[in-house]
């Protein structure tokens, strides 16, 4: 299954791994250049609390008359389950009033189990666990190798979990959108 190359990709994350993970991720599933965007970085405190707060505007976008805009959203689970991170961004859409995400939105959420830095190792080093917390990288590139890996296999549905449930809903998510873009 495929991303579809004709669309807009406007993303929103809490940092620059993030950011980086996502650019390349995009960009290996064949997405490229003016079809990335980025809502901005939070210039101070929490990544996390900073999506909760814009995830209504990005969904929004998403939903906008022509649809040709797909919205990456990531928000680490930190010590939350996956679960957990996706009902407070559900709970936002019930306080701003907003429908919540639906099956037909062209809106994908990931949700790394503590932090990006996780899957990163698990994609480097093969021994992570979604538990234990990872450095941050110095030089984000050092994380290319592991999403190139990472999108080779979503993109074939195999998508290694090894009991990370968090790369399990990653596959879901990428597959639900493959469904509806």
């Amino acid at each position: 299954m495929v991303l579809n190359k004709q669309r807009q990709y406007l993303i929103l994350c809490e940092d620059k791994q993030q950011q980086f993970f996502v650019r390349h991720f995009l960009k290996e599933c064949n997405i490229i250049g003016p079809k990335i965007s980025f809502e901005p970085l939070p210039k101070e405190g929490s990544g996390e609390q900073y999506v909760r707060e814009n995830y209504i505007k990005v969904l929004k976008k998403s939903r906008s008359k022509n649809r040709a805009v797909t919205a990456v959203v990531v928000i680490d689970a930190d010590t939350n389950t996956v679960t957990e991170r996706i009902n407070q961004l559900e709970r936002k859409c019930a306080t701003e009033n907003v429908p919540e995400r639906n099956e037909t939105d062209t809106l994908m959420i990931l949700v790394p189990k503590r932090n990006i830095e996780s899957w990163i190792e698990y994609y480097s080093a093969g021994n992570a666990n979604e538990s234990a917390t990872y450095r941050h990288l110095e030089n984000v590139s050092e994380s290319k190798p592991a999403i190139i890996q990472f999108t080779k296999d979503i993109k074939n549905g195999r998508l290694r979990t090894s009991g990370f449930v968090s790369l399990q809903h990653a596959q879901k998510e990428y597959d639900r959108l493959c469904n509806v873009n």
